[in-house]
């Protein structure tokens, strides 16, 4: 099965063509907002309250770190929103595929763990790009600054490599798309 990952990062739309078919898609944070998927991987209830995919999509499946985060229930408007979400603990993957401790780090290493846990053969990973990218650029897909962007931006990338060499081990062929005018550049590898 082929699988995408559309990370937040602030190049997604110059990478990822809606029309391409994919046995399913997974939304990184803000994506979730951008394009319709079938998996928003989400970690944390703050995001959950900045990030609003549109009502009139099908709503996706939550994976998120914790359930028991009182964040997700604390407001009556996300409380209501998390109704519409069946929801997946990135611990029940961990569980059955056992990747690296570092695919809990960040959500775009979790949505990793979870599309070998969908049974993909194949990941193709759009708006995750690192390679000659402006270090300083700290907003999202979405248009949200991210103000630690920079700062966990080589611990991202580390911990990436990590989970992506796992998920090479494993069979699974994982494809980078970088905007076409670093086509010539190595992503994120």
């Amino acid at each position: 099965m082929r699988v995408a990952i559309l990370s937040a990062g602030p190049r997604l739309a110059e990478t990822f063509d809606p029309s391409e078919p994919f046995g399913a898609r997974i939304a990184v944070n803000a994506a979730a907002a951008v394009y319709p998927c079938q998996w928003w991987c989400c970690g944390d209830a703050q995001t959950f309250a900045r990030v609003v995919p549109p009502a009139d999509w099908p709503a996706p499946a939550l994976f998120t770190m914790t359930e028991s985060d009182s964040h997700f229930r604390n407001r009556k408007s996300t409380a209501q929103r998390l109704e519409r979400h069946r929801m997946v603990l990135w611990s029940e993957v961990v569980q059955r595929v056992h990747p690296p401790a570092e695919a809990t780090n960040w959500s775009i290493t979790a949505a990793l763990a979870l599309a070998v846990d969908l049974g993909a053969s194949e990941v193709n990973v759009y708006g995750h790009y690192y390679e000659g990218e402006d270090e300083s650029n700290v907003t999202d897909c979405s248009g949200y600054t991210l103000a630690k962007r920079a700062e966990n931006r080589e611990r991202v990338i580390r911990d990436w490599r990590v989970v992506r060499r796992w998920a090479e081990g494993l069979g699974r062929r994982i494809h980078e798309h970088a905007p076409a005018h670093h086509a010539e550049a190595a992503p994120c590898t």
